[in-house]
């Protein structure tokens, strides 16, 4: 199989492979996933590394593509912040300790909101990308970096649209 390119936007991605070593058969929670392919910060991990995961979008419009494209057939419907997560991961084998989450919800002040609840569910994950939009909105940006730092993810790379993390315990580890 031919490797397939990077598909996220601003290197998302790739970030997860340089951070995570390649890694391969890791896991994901991809919160705020729409596109199965165009923009994904999960779908090189998918097709190239072995990667399965949970794909979570309110839009429904989208899961047909994700469910005949992706081998990660887990593609939830549902309001991100309303989600029980440690349910769903549990129901799908995921473990307490995620490899990946991506969270990228419009408009900002949701994305922050599915944090919260994500957090209160007590999963980990080695590397996050939080989508931000510090360039559009300016509300969520100090609030997400402050509760983010305080559950142990390091801010590695602050962004305008998206700060990317890795989590303390990960680091120490290596």
């Amino acid at each position: 199989m031919n490797e397939i390119e990077f598909q996220s936007q601003i290197g998302q991605d790739k970030f997860v492979v340089d951070t995570l070593n390649n890694k391969r058969n890791g896991t994901f929670l991809d919160v705020g996933a729409c596109f199965y392919k165009q923009i994904s910060n999960t779908f090189y991990l998918e097709k190239n590394l072995d990667w399965r995961g949970i794909a979570i979008d309110i839009e429904d419009k989208y899961r047909n593509e994700w469910l005949e494209n992706r081998k990660s057939t887990i593609f939830v419907c549902d309001d991100a912040t309303k989600i029980d997560y440690r349910e769903l991961c549990v129901e799908h084998n995921m473990g307490d300790t995620i490899d990946y989450l991506s969270l990228d919800l419009e408009p900002p002040d949701v994305t922050f909101n599915a944090l919260l609840k994500i957090l209160e569910s007590g999963l980990k994950f080695r590397v996050i990308t939080f989508e931000t939009d510090f360039y559009r909105y300016r509300d969520t940006l100090e609030p997400s970096r402050k509760i983010l730092n305080e559950h142990g993810y390091e801010l590695v790379v602050p962004g305008i649209q998206d700060d990317f993390y890795v989590s303390k315990e990960y680091i120490q580890s290596l």
